[in-house]
């Protein structure tokens, strides 16, 4: 599944938190994997 894969990335580059969010909100937001709502909210980081 593509949220597992998005996981697995952001694990395998021990990045910081606001790099993990921010990475997590690119990749996987656009698979739908994140809530639309959530999405809209985190638009502007």
């Amino acid at each position: 599944m593509v949220y597992n894969l998005c996981t697995t990335l952001v694990v395998n580059n021990s990045m910081t938190i606001n790099e993990v969010l921010k990475l997590w909100l690119t990749l996987c937001s656009n698979a739908g994997v994140a809530g639309g709502a959530s999405i809209k909210s985190n638009d502007n980081i």
